[in-house]
């Protein structure tokens, strides 16, 4: 009985955690490029463009950034919860109880992807104006090129450091109980 309290617990710290994500985003965000832009990035023309192209359109921003950090943290939330809430039992029970976890989070995760895929496609307009610019004022393809690249891994490092900072909150939290 004081499992299963503690294991409510749990998911309920989950769910909050993804309120608290929803609530910070795209802000943290914002705060930590605008922090490596002044300390990591450095003055390199493709940092800097692709710092100010993410920061230039915020819901964009915030809708990728939201969806893709929530989807990680429910991922690795649930993972977790159900590899602990399971430990008496034997591994049989463990691997059954993580395959239908990861079954049942199969439509959240095909959710998020397709949320993220048509932002991106949706955004993808825009972008090629700006690109269109950019070349007019004389920026090569190569250069347009590291940009992309640099804003794709702007991107990935904010969500992967995001997600990384609430897994280790719910893994706290779970070892305790």
């Amino acid at each position: 009985y004081d499992i299963t309290i503690k294991s409510s617990l749990t998911l309920l710290l989950l769910i909050i955690h993804l309120l608290v994500i929803q609530a910070i985003s795209p802000s943290l965000q914002s705060n930590l490029i605008r922090i490596g832009l002044k300390w990591c990035l450095g003055h390199h023309y493709a940092s800097v463009l692709a710092s100010w192209n993410i920061l230039y359109k915020p819901m964009y921003f915030k809708s990728l950034q939201t969806s893709m950090t929530m989807g990680v943290t429910l991922i690795s939330g649930f993972l977790l919860f159900v590899q602990n809430a399971f430990v008496r039992n034997k591994a049989d029970s463990i691997v059954e109880a993580k395959v239908s976890f990861v079954a049942y989070m199969l439509s959240p995760i095909i959710l998020i992807l397709v949320n993220v895929i048509s932002l991106t496609i949706l955004d993808s307009e825009q972008d090629m104006r700006d690109m269109e610019q950019l070349e007019t004022l004389g920026v090569s393809k190569r250069h347009l090129l590291w940009i992309s690249v640099i804003e794709g891994l702007l991107h990935t490092f904010l969500i992967c450091m995001v997600s990384f900072l609430f897994d280790i909150i719910i893994l706290g939290v779970v070892n305790k109980v």
